[in-house]
């Protein structure tokens, strides 16, 4: 733990040089946001390379906590390789990666952060399958193999299997994802940690920076040079600013999960549903089973029903949400 502090002092300390020694000015906000008792999933926009470093450095430096990065595999065949491993980043293409990160977020012994790429899913529309958990994205569900939604609903779900006694082999369990000792698991949920990265005063053309990193490389795409010109300049000239937003439950989005799957096993039955009232074009109501005010609600369309405010109705349910059955 000493070494782990005194190597992220050492990342604090190369941040600072790259505050004053290329005027990069770095602004930190939401320090707030951040829970202190829960295993953490950070999730943060990106624009350079630069900011696997810069972005955890300067929420170590606030708030005393080592955060873990995914680092592309180019960066450990620089002169940076040693740092970014004894700094405790993964290769991307590191066989282990998923089950260390899943391990670290069950003990959580150590935060993480993602750098998403490819599609944006806003939603969190989120429905299980079989065995799999799924996410809607452009109205189609589609599996979630890796990723952010990965790591945090895997390590919430193995979490809860622990803790309810359902996982049979506890030493293969434990082997798998490199967890020291079970008794260090944590019972607090895993939480996703939104963090916007920001730019202000932005400028182009080639810079020292640029030509100090161009010499360390062999061979550069020029592909490559063109994107380290534009990061390059963010860095030295450009304003950062960190927003760490509210987190999210990932165990709330489990619970609404498991409604909606409960939910999902009534479509096609038929209940005998007391109706209190009407709003817009619905009747609204509940089954018999349902207490008011707390679990679903029925809604039947106005338009081709009718049914007496007051009395009960045999309602066949063909549609589902977290909350409501829709029937007819």
């Amino acid at each position: 733990m000493i070494e782990k502090n005194l190597l992220f002092s050492s990342t604090s300390y190369i941040l600072g040089l790259f505050e004053k020694v290329f005027s990069t000015n770095i602004e930190l906000k939401g320090i707030e946001n951040i829970p202190k008792d829960k295993s953490i999933l950070f999730v943060a926009n990106h624009f350079t390379r630069a900011e696997a470093l810069l972005v955890p450095s300067a929420i170590y430096k606030e708030t005393n906590k080592s955060v873990g990065v995914i680092a592309a595999d180019v960066l450990f065949t620089t002169a940076f390789a040693n740092f970014f491993k004894r700094v405790g980043a993964l290769r991307k293409s590191d066989p282990n990666r998923n089950n260390i990160i899943i391990g670290d977020l069950l003990e959580s012994s150590k935060d993480w952060m993602i750098f998403p790429e490819g599609l944006m899913v806003k939603a969190k529309d989120i429905t299980k399958h079989s065995s799999h958990y799924n996410v809607k994205i452009d109205g189609t569900n589609q599996k979630v193999h890796t990723g952010a939604a990965f790591f945090a609903l895997y390590s919430q779900i193995l979490r809860s299997n622990y803790f309810s006694k359902k996982i049979k082999n506890t030493k293969k369990f434990q082997r798998k994802y490199f967890i020291k000792d079970l008794k260090n698991i944590n019972e607090k949920e895993t939480v996703i940690v939104p963090i916007n990265i920001s730019y202000s005063k932005i400028t182009k053309g080639k810079n020292y920076l640029y030509r100090m990193i161009k010499s360390l490389f062999s061979h550069m795409p020029d592909s490559f040079k063109e994107e380290l010109e534009i990061e390059t300049n963010l860095i030295l000239h450009s304003k950062m600013t960190i927003q760490i937003l509210k987190s999210i439950s990932i165990k709330d989005i489990l619970n609404d999960s498991l409604e909606k799957e409960l939910n999902q096993e009534k479509i096609g039955k038929t209940f005998k549903v007391l109706f209190d009232r009407k709003e817009g074009d619905y009747f609204i109501g509940r089954t018999e089973f349902d207490s008011p005010d707390v679990d679903n609600e029925v809604l039947v369309k106005t338009e081709g029903n009718f049914v007496r405010i007051g009395d009960f109705a045999n309602i066949k349910i063909t549609e589902a949400t977290e909350y409501d059955l829709y029937g007819e």
